[in-house]
């Protein structure tokens, strides 16, 4: 198995999180009070930086260990880059939505124009790839934007998109790794590394101690939007990753922007306004402990993560209704959570992740 990568990256991960941490708190670098926080106390927020860079040496580890000379990925690293420097910037002096969203666009065409899109809808060439092909250019600029956004929002709770975050890029790299595909698995078990040594300091048990900040939730939104989209040139018949697995293996986030978005335009308000109503506060807001919300989170994803990895196994018949599964068990989820009563007071709240 190719986890070195994921060594690597969780061991700089973790040891980069205390320097990172005294170095915000000397400098008072915390996050941003919102009454839609549910979170209390003052807590630094540039655990992405540790992330990033734990992520970068790892990559270049890798490119050195198995001597990657395809130039084409150096558009989506440059992505990348693009991404978690316009987070860092908002962490620390804050920036308007709409160069967020313009930063992110930006972001997506390199990816595009280093060749990465889905050619597929399940886990082989299809309409994608033939007479739809012009599509597949829209629909991955749309899946990049709205994967790394969707990550953001999501990360209003201690351990949530971090833990997500992990879940889906260890479950990557499982798939990628038993399809033969040595690079793209590298990648991921990066990514999930560098989440897990910054989920030590991120728990809600007893309390968190350092949030990612924008820095570290928009590069783990557009690395996991990446991560489908990689290629092996070097295997021949190599699996593709089409967009219906793509989005159940990250339903819960996706679904929970979508629901803000129709939220939003339902009210006749910015699609950019924060309120109180994701997918983490009907929980929180009806008893749940924030601890609780996560094993209930953690478990939905995981189940979803086996379902992705068998479907990638075998065949489309059989794959099928296995997705629909999937689906189905989210839409319940989102049923279930949108059918309970607030218990708590709702009340301003001191800080946020």
């Amino acid at each position: 198995m190719h986890i070195e990568s994921l060594v690597v990256s969780a061991v700089l991960s973790a040891c980069s999180m205390p320097a990172i941490l005294g170095m915000a708190r000397r400098n008072k670098l915390y996050d941003r009070t919102e009454a839609r926080k549910i979170h209390t106390g003052l807590v630094p927020r540039l655990g992405g930086v540790g992330i990033f860079y734990a992520f970068l040496v790892a990559l270049l580890f890798a490119g050195k260990k198995l001597s990657l000379v395809d130039e084409s990925y150096l558009l989506p690293l440059l992505g990348a880059v693009v991404v978690h420097f316009t987070g860092l910037y908002d962490d620390l002096k804050g920036m308007s939505a709409r160069y967020k969203l313009a930063a992110q666009i930006v972001a997506a065409l390199l990816v595009v124009a280093g060749g990465f899109r889905f050619i597929a809808l399940f886990f082989s060439p299809d309409l994608l790839s033939g007479p739809l092909a012009w599509l597949s250019y829209i629909v991955t600029l749309g899946w990049i934007v709205g994967v790394t956004n969707a990550i953001n929002l999501i990360d209003g709770l201690d351990g949530l998109a971090g833990g997500i975050s992990c879940i889906v890029a260890l479950c990557y790299g499982i798939c990628y790794e038993m399809a033969g595909q040595w690079f793209p698995s590298f990648v991921s078990f990066a990514v999930a590394g560098a989440v897990a040594g910054f989920l030590f300091f991120n728990f809600p048990a007893p309390k968190a101690k350092l949030f990612m900040g924008d820095s570290g939730s928009l590069f783990l939104g557009f690395s996991l939007s990446l991560l489908p989209l990689l290629k092996n040139s070097g295997t021949a018949g190599a699996m593709e990753i089409g967009v219906v697995p793509a989005v159940l293996i990250l339903g819960i986030p996706i679904f929970d922007t979508l629901r803000a978005i129709y939220r939003r335009l339902k009210a006749r308000i910015s699609i950019t306004s924060p309120d109180r109503f994701h997918f983490h506060h009907l929980l929180f807001d009806a008893g749940f402990s924030a601890n609780a919300i996560l094993r209930i989170v953690y478990s939905v994803n995981l189940g979803l993560a086996l379902i992705f990895i068998v479907a990638s196994r075998i065949a489309l018949g059989f794959a099928l209704p296995l997705l629909c599964l999937g689906f189905a068990s989210l839409i319940l989820l989102f049923k279930f959570a949108l059918s309970l009563r607030c218990k708590r007071p709702i009340l301003p709240i001191v800080t946020g992740s």
